[in-house]
């Protein structure tokens, strides 16, 4: 390991130890895992927990690129970086002197290297052979036929294989590259020295978070995107406020941009630049190459095991089972989303359904990411261009850190969160976050999508203030926002004024057996079916006001109307058609509605009067509406015809046929 030092002699004992004995191979194996990755590690280990003999084989160095060249080593510079910048950056915080605050680039870089090392442990060869079982093998791995692996000379039977090898750097074919010199992933984190001029070339996550990183360590750095912005994927307005702040810490992002050539010229490397049309040369000290990534299938023996491969890597099924049905591939040889979380949660896949018969889908997944620069940027799901393309109709909402409050107070504004719902529901299908810690933040969207969990269990979820999170809240009230229709509105407020005591009117309810359809005339009167078969008047007292005309027919089974209505008509039913009249009689009703959704009235209802003319009841209901968040509690008195014995024996009647119930 460069540097020689003794974090990475600490390192190399973990990932390649020296004088590693390989054992014999132990029989038939359960699963040949190739590759000891994030993929590969986390099939070995939960195939081996679950009790399969398991051989494990790895070719350079255990842990793979995201414990050697990825995600440890460029967190532990990032995390550096960005505390070198808010103590350069504290004066608005009242700290004097941040502007002179010194810095040492090796300490930097010594402390991510005994960071990693002293992580090493988790995923060193001694860990998987004596503490979780599993034999190890340190050597070129390679299919010699359809269920055998060769390594050291040594012949490895299979059941099941899972190919996990992972991926590289790409480097793009630009003539002169190779001469002059390049930087990738697998090489800068043994840099001692600071480059003082860093040409970057790709404006993807990693070519980003280096280029900030480099940046705030002291690095005149030029970052060059082929693309229109930086982060071609994210949204535009996500991928500006990432440009903004890059060049307020002076990095020179030239969008647009394709480099031709490089030479050696002296002591700078030059590289030969078409932008917008226009010739350009940008000199550098070094220049780091962050231009994609590409599979390392070469070889694996893939044609002897009858294994499919393209420019893509190994071909898979939705299963992650290859051309060979022993064989399975994880991680990014095969897969689009080149994550570490991805390349885990494949392999957890992978182990189903190869050792037990399992058809778990990889397109099933619901798979974050996040850009580490400064801001984050963070995504799960479609962003709204996508869901446009399948013909997903889509509403977008999106509240500025501006407007959350510990935001302000960490002076830490420069984002935003978003959600993309599917359009009239509360379906969450995407969402972005764009700050410090949208990383973090993102979780919550991702629990949502994964459990199919609607924006309204976000908006009932209590979140604690002031955190940067109430973001998420306050999107969750945005869409609630939404869903108060100016006719809704109208509606609550003709409520409320009732319960003010306001002016009330008089409107008539007409019943028909076997009659759905609701009407609404001058005279506000609306027809709904019942099992009565008689007309009847039910008086109810409303509020007086225009807004009663303008109801559409479904307002019928709706909020106001389906107030009164259900909890008198199904508590009183049984009455009516039984006949019965007792003085003092009481029930007591939970009625669970349709529509709207969520409401639920319960109700009490007790015989005041009997006479030669009619039967008055006394209601006293309670509803519960999602639309209101909080009940209501009104008392009111219903008038009905008494019926004569011949209607009563109709009812009896259509009840002897199970005739449907009525609404409700």
């Amino acid at each position: 390991m460069v540097p020689d030092t003794p974090e990475n002699r600490e390192l190399g004992n973990n990932v390649r130890p020296e004088g590693w004995a390989n054992p014999q191979p132990a029989g038939r194996y359960n699963l040949v895992v190739i590759g000891a990755g994030t993929a590969g590690l986390v099939c070995a280990a939960g195939a081996a927990g679950l009790g399969a003999r398991v051989a494990l084989v790895e070719r350079h160095l255990m842990g793979g690129d995201c414990l050697n060249y990825g995600c440890v080593p460029s967190k532990g510079i990032i995390r550096a970086a960005r505390a070198l910048s808010d103590a350069r950056n504290g004066a608005r915080f009242g700290i004097r002197g941040g502007e002179a605050v010194g810095f040492d680039f090796r300490a930097a870089m010594e402390r991510m290297r005994r960071l990693r090392s002293s992580l090493s442990r988790h995923d060193s060869a001694q860990r998987f052979r004596d503490e979780l079982g599993v034999d190890v093998f340190i050597g070129e791995g390679r299919f010699v036929a359809r269920d055998r692996v060769a390594v050291d000379g040594r012949e490895l039977s299979f059941a099941k294989a899972a190919i996990c090898t992972g991926g590289r750097a790409a480097a793009p074919s630009i003539p002169g590259l190779a001469e002059a010199g390049y930087l990738t992933n697998e090489t800068v984190f043994s840099l001692t020295e600071l480059p003082p001029r860093l040409a970057v070339i790709g404006g993807g996550p990693m070519g980003c978070e280096l280029a900030q990183a480099f940046s705030r360590f002291g690095s005149r750095v030029t970052l060059i995107q082929a693309a229109p912005q930086a982060l071609a994927r994210e949204d535009r307005d996500a991928a500006d406020i990432l440009h903004s702040v890059l060049a307020r810490e002076g990095i020179d992002l030239w969008t647009g941009a394709h480099v031709l050539a490089v030479e050696q010229r002296g002591s700078d490397k030059v590289l030969h630049v078409e932008r917008e049309g226009a010739a350009a040369e940008v000199a550098a000290d070094a220049i780091l190459v962050a231009a994609g990534r590409a599979p390392n299938v070469e070889g694996l023996g893939l044609e002897a095991a009858g294994v499919a491969c393209g420019p893509e890597g190994v071909a898979i099924s939705d299963t992650l089972q290859t051309s060979n049905p022993r064989i399975y591939a994880a991680g990014d040889c095969c897969f689009p989303f080149k994550f570490t979380h991805t390349a885990d949660a494949l392999a957890r896949i992978l182990i189903a359904n190869a050792l037990f018969m399992g058809r778990q889908k990889a397109s099933a997944l619901t798979i974050p990411w996040c850009t580490y620069t400064d801001p984050e940027i963070a995504h799960v799901g479609l962003y709204e261009r996508d869901a446009r393309e399948k013909g997903i109709p889509v509403a977008t909402l999106t509240v500025p850190l501006a407007e959350v409050d510990r935001a302000v107070l960490d002076g830490e504004t420069d984002g935003f969160a978003r959600v993309h719902l599917r359009a009239g529901t509360d379906r969450i299908i995407g969402a972005t976050i764009v700050a410090r810690h949208a990383g973090e933040m993102i979780n919550e969207f991702s629990l949502a999508i994964t459990n199919n969990l609607g924006l309204g269990a976000v908006a009932r979820t209590i979140h604690p203030y002031p955190t940067q999170a109430e973001a998420i809240k306050k999107l969750a009230d945005a869409h609630n926002r939404t869903r108060l229709t100016p006719f809704l509105k109208r509606v609550l407020e003709g409520w409320l004024r009732w319960q003010r005591g306001g002016q009330v009117t008089r409107i008539i309810h007409r019943t028909r057996r076997n009659t759905m359809k609701t009407t609404l005339t001058a005279g506000l009167e609306h027809t709904f079916s019942y099992l009565v078969p008689r007309e009847k008047t039910v008086p109810f007292l409303y509020p007086e006001s225009d807004l009663f005309r303008e109801m559409p027919e479904v307002f019928a089974t709706g909020f106001m109307v389906g107030f009164m209505e259900w909890a008198c008509m199904e508590a009183l039913r049984p009455y009516l058609d039984e006949g019965e009249r007792t003085l003092g009689t009481m029930i007591n009703v939970t009625h669970q509605a349709a529509t709207p959704p969520g409401m639920e009235v319960t109700a009490r209802v007790r015989c005041i009067q009997v006479d030669g003319k009619r039967t008055v009841w006394e209601i006293e209901a309670r509803d519960e509406v999602d639309v209101i968040g909080t009940g209501t509690h009104e008392r009111v008195t219903v008038s009905l015809d008494r019926f004569s014995d011949r209607v009563a024996a109709k009812g009896q009647a259509a009840r002897d046929r199970k005739a449907p119930a009525g609404r409700g």
